[in-house]
């Protein structure tokens, strides 16, 4: 049985947590599961034939002008390819839901994979 789709978005997005240094509040970890989420489902969708989403993405990073979002945007599709390359789910709507304990629980809805449209690029 697959790993929980919460527990996948939350070990993908865990080097930006991490990184964090000190537990994120409730505005920095939405901010970091965000741009996971938009990284993980970018990478499905091109890995099925549509690369609109993956680099609709990253224009908008770029027109930005904050090449730091750029290059972190980069290493998460990176990171998704290489270690989460056999999970083709897209993660859907998500919460985050106070622990009682000073933290929180997150929520996600998971969907099955895009169908093929046509070859992904190389």
């Amino acid at each position: 049985m697959a790993e929980k789709i919460s527990e996948t978005l939350l070990e993908f997005a865990a080097p930006l947590i991490d990184a964090w240094g000190q537990p994120p509040n409730r505005k920095q970890f939405e901010a970091l599961i965000k741009i996971s989420w938009l990284a993980w489902n970018a990478v499905v969708y091109a890995e099925r034939g549509n690369r609109k989403y993956l680099e609709e993405v990253r224009a908008r990073n770029a027109r930005t002008g904050n090449r730091q979002h750029e290059l972190l945007f980069d290493d998460l599709v990176q990171r998704k390819r290489a270690l989460f390359g056999d999970d083709h789910r897209l993660f859907g709507d998500w919460s985050l839901v106070a622990d009682g304990e000073g933290g929180h629980r997150l929520h996600v809805s998971g969907y099955a994979p895009p169908a093929i449209t046509k070859t992904p690029e190389a």
